[in-house]
């Protein structure tokens, strides 16, 4: 099945949020992955131009770059960004075969959308010098944060994902910030 039928089929929202799922399959496949240096972004406003920018300014100092971004506007593999060109479906369904060799059934029908699409980035990304990788929920609970970072950048905060988050700008900054694992720049 290729991929984009295979996410057709995926949750996009959690009913009940698993705080652990996302930890408990990376822990079971992470030595089966090539993790490069890893810049976490998570805030609630401009991580997209945020990480473009970053994207673009390591990949004209020469170095290969991967940017992990959601959502997507048009098509699912602008979500996907390569060394300045989006992915090609070809290279995403080529992901997709691995992470499912890599999976057991349970774990691949567990994984949300984003989180499958999180590990699919990272295979993707394997050979790369540095990957930009947005959050989505953002903060300690998002499946970006399984992975070790090199810097956390966090964009501008407003009230977002507040069942997961908080209800308060406070605590919602405090959930984000509990990504922070070494170097942190708040912008």
């Amino acid at each position: 099945m290729k991929l984009i039928d295979f996410l057709n089929n995926k949750t996009l929202f959690y009913d009940k949020i698993d705080y652990n799922q996302m930890k408990r399959v990376y822990k079971k496949i992470k030595n089966d992955l090539k993790i490069p240096n890893i810049i976490q972004l998570v805030g609630t406003n401009a991580k997209g131009t945020t990480g473009r920018f970053m994207a673009h300014a390591l990949l004209k100092s020469g170095f290969s770059v991967g940017h992990y971004s959601s959502p997507h506007i048009l098509d699912f593999n602008e979500r996907i960004w390569l060394n300045g060109e989006n992915i090609s479906y070809e290279k995403l369904n080529n992901a997709h075969q691995i992470l499912q060799n890599l999976l057991t059934k349970e774990d691949s029908e567990k994984l949300t959308y984003f989180e499958y699409t999180t590990f699919i980035a990272i295979i993707v990304f394997a050979d790369v010098d540095y990957i930009i990788l947005e959050a989505g929920l953002g903060g300690e609970f998002d499946a970006t944060s399984v992975f070790e970072h090199i810097l956390l950048l966090v964009t501008p905060i407003a009230f977002d994902h507040q069942d997961f988050l908080g209800n308060t700008i406070e605590d919602i900054a405090r959930t984000k910030l509990k990504a922070n694992q070494k170097k942190l720049i708040l912008g």
